[in-house]
């Protein structure tokens, strides 16, 4: 019998190069993405997907930008992702960072999944 998988990751951005922790996606289920432009935020959030195995050290994830959100645009996302051993984050990349405090949330919910630290 198949096991219901929720998890959820939730940051406070206030530097470039720094998001939320990558969720694996082990079978099909719904990822739901949150982002709140919590005290005058001024840069862009990326939802990034990579197909890479992350988690094994000796392979290098390439990152592939999903879907931007602008600063003074609060947004809920949901996404359907059916790729077994696709990896999602919200990141806010290097060069993408001015000013301001953005919270970021991604979660999934589906068969099987983990997070990353």
């Amino acid at each position: 019998m198949a096991t219901l998988f929720l998890d959820t990751q939730t940051i406070d951005v206030t530097a470039q190069n720094t998001g939320t922790p990558p969720i694996c996606i082990r079978r099909g289920g719904y990822v739901n993405v949150s982002v709140y432009n919590g005290s005058a935020f001024v840069g862009t959030a990326t939802l990034q997907r990579a197909f890479e195995n992350i988690a094994d050290t000796t392979q290098t994830a390439v990152w592939r930008d999903v879907k931007s959100y602008t600063a003074n645009n609060n947004a809920e996302d949901v996404y359907l992702e059916g790729g077994a051993g696709t990896w999602m984050r919200v990141w806010v990349k290097t060069g993408n960072y001015t000013s301001g405090t953005i919270s970021l949330r991604i979660s999934y919910s589906g068969l099987g999944g983990r997070l990353v630290s």
